[in-house]
């Protein structure tokens, strides 16, 4: 959250809100729980909190799209390498890894492992 307020102003994430999507499992629940009273604590609504299962690429595209439809465009993202294609084919597919988006990942994955997977764009 604190990397959140540098980013982007406070009054635009009030306004707009932000996604937080995160693994099912204790840890993700937690950081889900952690964002959310750090967020109240800040003023900062969060839009949309969706969880998925690891390997389930049905539910984080359900999260992707929940994302779309809602007018946030911070998203706190809390995955594991095996679910980082899934969700990166989800976010192209919902036009999230276009402009006017901001993706946060806590740790997790490797960086390399979302950058070698990011799609070619044609």
């Amino acid at each position: 959250m604190q990397f959140c307020r540098k980013t982007v102003s406070n009054s635009c994430m009030q306004c707009i809100g932000i996604v937080v999507l995160h693994i099912d499992d204790a840890w993700g629940s937690a950081f889900a729980q952690d964002t959310s009273i750090f967020a109240e604590q800040m003023g900062v609504e969060i839009a949309v909190s969706s969880k998925f299962y690891c390997g389930d690429a049905g539910w984080i595209d359900a999260g992707v799209q929940r994302t779309k439809d809602s007018k946030a465009r911070i998203i706190l993202l809390l995955i594991f390498d095996s679910d980082v294609p899934a969700f990166l084919e989800s976010a192209e597919r919902h036009g999230i890894l276009d402009s006017g988006y901001v993706i946060i990942s806590g740790g997790g994955f490797e960086l390399s492992a979302m950058v070698n997977q990011v799609p070619d764009s044609d």
